[in-house]
């Protein structure tokens, strides 16, 4: 992850860790860059979090607009900007250690409105 603020990397880190997307260390690279190991269904279930915070924030009269009383319909909204968030995370390949292969990932820190 790469960001100006030093505390912002490790609060994007922390959601990843409580979330379970890792149980690895943050790594740093630099004061501005650092790394930590996840995979693709880590990601997908930390960004669904983070977007199914982001519904509970919207208004009473917003949900009822959006979702019409659709029981679940916030988290099947979250799970989907999810998904298209983890898509849009450029993928290196060839990343891989002694013990196996593995992908790297990189994370944009978006702050800011949801979709």
């Amino acid at each position: 992850m790469e960001h100006d603020s030093k505390e912002t990397i490790q609060e994007w880190y922390y959601l990843f860790y409580n979330t379970g997307a890792t149980n690895g260390s943050l790594n740093w690279i630099h004061a501005n860059k650092a790394y930590f190991w996840t995979d693709k269904d880590g990601l997908i279930r930390a960004y669904t979090n983070v977007y199914l915070a982001r519904i509970d924030d919207w208004s009473y009269e917003r949900k009822k607009m959006v979702f019409k009383g659709q029981s679940g319909a916030g988290r099947t909204l979250a799970a989907e900007w999810a998904l298209e968030q983890v898509e849009k995370i450029a993928r290196i390949k060839g990343c891989f250690s002694l013990s196996g292969n593995y992908h790297e990932y990189t994370v944009a820190v978006e702050i800011g409105e949801a979709v």
